[in-house]
Formats: structure tokens, sequence, C-alpha cells
């Protein structure tokens, strides 16, 4: 399953900027393995963003195995993701 089949199905239809730009660096063309900082002002998308490529790694058949810490900086926020 891609990850455009995986929003949909999350009820997600668009992305924001903070979303593409986490694509990029994570998932998309150039994409790396490493620490992921996100800043961005409130209400931009960050939430989901920390996730995107958490479901890419869940909708993808082939992975037996999947590690993720998310590391926020506030109870309100962690309830959120």
């Amino acid at each position: 399953m891609l990850l455009e089949d995986a929003l949909k199905k999350m009820g997600v239809s668009s992305l924001f900027p903070v979303h593409v730009a986490v694509w990029q660096e994570t998932i998309g063309p150039g994409a790396f393995e490493g620490d992921l900082c996100i800043n961005s002002p409130t209400g931009s998308g960050q939430t989901l963003a920390y996730a995107l490529p958490i479901v890419q790694m869940l909708s993808n058949s082939a992975i037996n195995c999947l590690c993720a810490l998310v590391v926020l900086l506030t109870r309100d926020l962690t309830l959120q993701v």
C-alpha cells in the first residue's frame, strides 16, 4: 500500500508544507535514516508530520519490525500524537 492510500484511509486528503518537507527528508527522493527535528508554527501539521515515516513503514507489507521514538516537549502534544 502506498503512503497516499494509507493517508486517505486515515481521512487525510491533502498535505501541509511541513508534511511535504518531512516526506522529502525521510521517505521520498534523497531520504535519509536519522534524527528529525521539526520546527513549525502551531497549527501547521507537526503532529501528522511526526507520524508520516511511521505510517509509511506500517503501510509497507514487507516490514517485519518497526521501532520509533518520538520525543515531545509537552503533555498536551503527547496526547495529540
